[in-house]
């Protein structure tokens, strides 16, 4: 066997254990530009993508995806007892309300989890790594090191202190498909809204963060 091969090879192996998840929900002109944007810089990397949608992708989009999955059903809320402070800066004044939102989406975010967490435990994949639609990957090395970090680690979240207890980023995370917990990979609907009525701060982030380190 040559070097190349051997090198090759090598780097099929690497970036065949890892999946990316891109989840959507794209229903104006500007929004599938934003995806398809994401989805550009994401295939940069040379890892397989798996895009989960709650609305009709353009062909061409999910041509340039490995796995491409519309689900029929957009599960939103607007019960406020699920919606968490936001803030709004005016002027001198720092405005909180749980009202700057209409619609609570974490059923429809964890519909996707759900649906991800099936294709990469049957399909064979070591790790999940999730970016949201409207962000870009700048740096293709991140996965990268994402993979080589869940050689010892079951998750990757990044807070804004980062400490167990600061808020985190949902825009990035990173998963080991063996050790996801039962209430990411298995979607319940009426777990997540018991446990979204306890937790404070009362953003989906905070849920998500709480059964990762459960």
């Amino acid at each position: 066997m040559t070097l190349t091969l051997l090198i090759n090879t090598f780097f099929y192996i690497l970036f065949m254990k890892d999946l990316v998840l891109i989840t959507a929900y794209c229903p104006t002109h500007e929004q599938i530009e934003a995806l398809e944007k994401c989805l550009d810089s994401v295939i940069k990397t040379g890892y397989h993508v798996l895009l989960v949608s709650h609305t009709h992708i353009p062909i061409h989009i999910q041509k340039k995806c490995q796995y491409y999955v519309y689900d029929y059903l957009n599960d939103t809320s607007d019960d406020y007892n699920l919606f968490g402070y936001n803030s709004f800066a005016s002027g001198d004044f720092l405005i909180q309300s749980s009202f700057f939102q209409k619609t609570f989406y974490g059923f429809a975010i964890y519909r996707m989890f759900s649906i991800a967490s099936q294709i990469a435990s049957n399909f064979g994949y070591k790790n999940i790594h999730h970016i949201e639609y409207d962000c870009e990957l700048l740096d293709k090395d991140v996965i990268f090191e994402h993979s080589l970090l869940l050689e010892n680690y079951d998750s990757i979240l990044y807070t804004n202190n980062g400490t167990q207890d600061g808020f985190i980023f949902g825009s990035l995370k990173s998963f080991k498909v063996e050790s996801l917990p039962y209430n990411f990979k298995n979607y319940n609907r009426d777990f997540i809204e018991s446990e979204m009525k306890k937790i404070e701060p009362k953003h989906l982030e905070t849920f998500t963060k709480n059964i990762f380190i459960d």
